[in-house]
């Protein structure tokens, strides 16, 4: 006998939802992310010899990318957590990403104020390139480890694989972005629990 998508997915809602709930029903806070991709940041470098055939090229400035924005989650139950976010960058044009993810927590002692967890999710981005805002999306999965003071303040910090390129090799190239499948950030928040 085979389980029919009708019937096995209010069993998944149903588990989620019997599962005890966590100690912090959610949480906000600001963040910063440090992804390992050049975006928007090649240098043009004028070639001092005039007789030379290419007058310029194009080398690579600065390896790595920050995003400044807000991270954010809410606990499904102990097990389960949805996590959300959103963050902008300043290139030649401004990009804006949106985060969201489902996490796994780890469990741990309750004396312990530290809790992991892996997380996969999608992340819509936005680049304000020309007066027609152009939208893509990556895949994402990491681990992320909070620290929680008196169950109050929360320390947050996350390592995150992109597991696609974001608009395709060709519109990459137009907007000048070299965000490739496994490029890698690390983040770290701090926020209020409530």
């Amino acid at each position: 006998m085979r389980f029919s998508s009708r019937f096995c997915a209010p069993l998944v809602f149903i588990f989620l939802l019997l599962c005890p709930e966590a100690q912090a029903a959610s949480g906000l806070g600001l963040s910063i992310e440090n992804l390992f991709a050049p975006l928007g940041k090649q240098v043009r470098e004028l070639d001092p010899d005039p007789a030379a055939t290419e007058a310029s090229k194009i080398t690579l400035g600065r390896e790595t990318t920050e995003w400044l924005g807000i991270n954010g989650f809410m606990d499904l139950n102990i097990n389960w957590r949805f996590l959300y976010g959103a963050h902008f960058t300043l290139l030649n044009q401004p990009l804006f990403k949106f985060d969201t993810s489902i996490a796994y927590m780890m469990q741990m002692p309750e004396k312990i104020p530290v809790q992991p967890y892996i997380f996969i999710g999608a992340v819509p981005v936005i680049s304000m390139d020309n007066a027609f805002p152009q939208i893509g999306v990556n895949l994402q999965a990491g681990l992320g480890i909070d620290y929680s003071w008196n169950n109050q303040l929360l320390t947050s910090i996350r390592l995150n694989t992109y597991l696609l390129s974001l608009y395709g090799e060709e519109k990459n190239n137009e907007l000048k972005l070299a965000w490739h499948p496994f490029s890698f950030s690390l983040s770290a928040g701090m926020g209020y629990l409530f």
